[in-house]
């Protein structure tokens, strides 16, 4: 049955009168677009695209939507620990090129101007790109840069705040256990 279908929505309320249950209703969430200075008010000092000493290797994240692209990369060092080196987001123009072009066309730039350049001298070792949304057109990408030798660059799946508890959904913690024992931003 199709999830908004008149035959799903009376299967589910049958359902409900005999497990005395309301059917859960999402709320709306409307997205909000980042803007480059919502991203850099979060900033460390650590000067930008600047190598912190003893840098091992490079990992980049990527965060696809409809109208924009968010990329982050990180800097890690021989203890383990990353530093945030450059962040951005790639407007991605969807009604002029329809979504498909539009989030290739912006991805081919991350890759073409940005990674393939590098940060002194390194490029970023692996890259985890968010496939929840548009899983066909991130795979297509990276199929494509795997041909070009960006071939440590894979599919992920990203499950933040916003995405229900029943897809997978991230729940912050708001206070600490045993288990739990920092809370950062």
């Amino acid at each position: 049955l199709e999830p908004e279908s008149a035959d799903h929505r009376n299967a589910e309320k049958e359902l409900c009168q005999f497990v005395w249950s309301t059917p859960y209703e999402p709320p709306e969430v409307e997205e909000i677009p980042l803007t480059r200075e919502d991203v850099v008010g979060r900033a460390h000092e650590f000067p930008r695209s600047q190598l912190p000493e003893g840098t091992n290797h490079l990992g980049l994240g990527v965060d696809i939507r409809s109208s924009q692209i968010h990329y982050c990369v990180i800097a890690f060092v021989a203890d383990g620990s990353g530093v945030a080196i450059d962040f951005d987001i790639i407007p991605v123009h969807h009604r002029k090129l329809g979504l498909r072009r539009a989030l290739l066309s912006g991805l081919r730039t991350l890759r073409d101007k940005r990674m393939a350049v590098g940060y002194g001298g390194k490029v970023p070792k692996f890259g985890f790109i968010d496939s929840g949304w548009k899983p066909d057109i991130v795979c297509e990408f990276i199929k494509e840069s795997r041909k070009l030798g960006f071939a440590k660059w894979y599919p992920s799946l990203g499950r933040g705040q916003s995405a229900s508890y029943r897809h997978g959904g991230y729940k912050q913690p708001d206070k600490l256990s045993k288990v739990i024992h920092y809370i950062c931003d």
